[in-house]
């Protein structure tokens, strides 16, 4: 009974002792993970971060290409064709501009010379638009002065009838009571990058231009940046302001 046990124990030892495969001897290959269905406003932008790793061999030599195809019109994929070394996790995006919604069968292929290609099928959906002015609308209040103590706010609305339009109603005062000028003046919201422009325009004589961002990922605030060049019956002035929501 003792020599069976000691048997036993040997035989678990050696089994024990037994070393793990040298994985890095082993052919190159690698997978895939986090690709799944993704939904899109039609005006907005999601992001897209599959994983990929290495399962043996040395990734050090071994870079993996990628492919994504199928996007619909007016759909923008930020990064396409392109290699990396692994382990990867892909920081791509698909933006919308104006697309029609729907299902659409999309394709990611990672190709490699070694372990040969895999390929995974997904669908874009695009659903109905976002209000995207409505992050932009509110009140504006400078934070730096314009000369001559003479100070800008503006309020921002959407503008009816028009996609992405805005309506910026601009306000200009000798003194924090006083209003000057009371002018209107027009503009578009840029869907997919949390911005907006304001062309250059007269309005009552007042020469306005201006941009902005608005809530996203990367900011709080929604800011404004307001050129204008305005005359007084004692002078022209030049003005950059800058304008931060409240």
């Amino acid at each position: 009974m003792r020599k069976k046990i000691a048997v036993l124990l040997l035989l678990c030892a050696a089994g024990c002792n037994k070393p793990l495969p040298d994985y890095s001897k082993q052919p190159f290959d690698f997978s895939v993970t986090g690709i799944t269905d993704v939904s899109v406003p039609a005006n907005d932008l999601v992001w897209f971060s599959p994983s990929i790793n290495v399962i043996s061999g040395f990734a050090e030599s071994q870079p993996v290409s990628v492919t994504l195809s199928g996007a619909p019109a007016n759909v923008i994929i930020q990064k396409n064709n392109y290699s990396f070394l692994l382990n990867y996790t892909m920081r791509d995006s698909f933006g919308a501009r104006n697309a029609t919604p729907g299902t659409y069968a999309m394709q990611a292929v990672f190709s490699n010379a070694s372990a040969g290609t895999k390929t995974y099928n997904f669908n874009l959906i695009v659903t109905a638009p976002i209000d995207r002015v409505a992050k932009v609308a509110g009140y504006y209040y400078p934070s730096n002065s314009c000369g001559a103590n003479i100070y800008v706010s503006c309020e921002i609305d959407s503008l009816p009838g028009v996609p992405n339009g805005i309506m910026l109603i601009d306000r200009t005062a000798q003194s924090s009571s006083t209003y000057c000028t009371f002018d209107t003046c027009y503009g578009t919201v840029d869907c997919c990058s949390n911005t907006f422009m304001i062309p250059s325009q007269n309005v009552q004589g007042v020469t306005i231009s201006g941009s902005g961002s608005f809530n996203g990922e990367e900011s709080p605030y929604s800011q404004v940046i307001l050129n204008r060049t305005f005359t007084t019956a004692a002078s022209t002035y030049p003005c950059t302001v800058t304008l931060t929501q409240e």
